[in-house]
């Protein structure tokens, strides 16, 4: 069984790696979280994806070895902040989701304007939050159930996250001097994954 997540130990792990490769684990956290937020449009017919979308593909061929431009990432950041849903206004249930995915992407590209490993630390966790929320709501659980946190932990969808950040990690690790190739592997597994399949 995966452990829970932990900030310190992700943030390690994220700072022994070149940027490129840190630069694709963030962003195969939100290709698989990206999902959640069309499914959030076609649900409420409100926002639209594509800013998100085009801030990821730049975010990609950053990790992969163009060179990012601070402006271009500036007016990314804040196409991508406007997408990001109030949820007092709105009765959608996956509402929370859509914050999630925008905010992830936002984070991504903060950290492709700062290179603070915290940014990335954050992107990793809102997936865990997405599926957190999801799984409680899901299988109907108590916030009062003492055994809340245990049950979350090993409840499937939560370890399969913990174990796709995982693996990106140790493989990211075992990537060095081969970044484009890794970005290319990470970003083709993630577009094939979905961290809550809400779609």
């Amino acid at each position: 069984m995966e452990p829970i997540f932990n900030r310190a130990g992700v943030a390690r792990s994220l700072s022994a790696l070149q940027s490129g490769l840190q630069t694709a684990v963030g962003a195969g956290c939100c290709e698989r979280m990206l999902p959640n937020f069309r499914a959030f449009v076609c649900e409420t017919k409100w926002g639209d994806v594509s800013p998100l979308r085009l801030a990821l593909d730049y975010a990609w061929d950053v990790g992969g070895g163009r060179d990012a431009d601070s402006g271009i990432l500036r007016q990314l950041l804040e196409r991508c902040e406007a997408c990001v849903p109030v949820s007092d206004e709105f009765r959608s249930e996956i509402v929370s989701y859509a914050q999630d995915a925008a905010l992830a992407v936002c984070g991504l590209i903060d950290f492709l304007l700062a290179g603070e490993v915290d940014a990335l630390v954050g992107v990793l966790s809102y997936s865990i939050d997405s599926v957190d929320c999801f799984v409680q709501e899901l299988e109907g659980m108590s916030p009062q159930d003492r055994d809340l946190e245990r049950k979350i932990l090993r409840h499937p969808l939560m370890q399969q996250e913990l174990l796709r950040q995982r693996r990106d990690l140790d493989d990211a690790l075992a990537a060095s001097g081969v970044v484009r190739e890794f970005v290319q592997k990470v970003r083709s597994r993630a577009q094939s994954e979905s961290n809550l399949a809400l779609e």
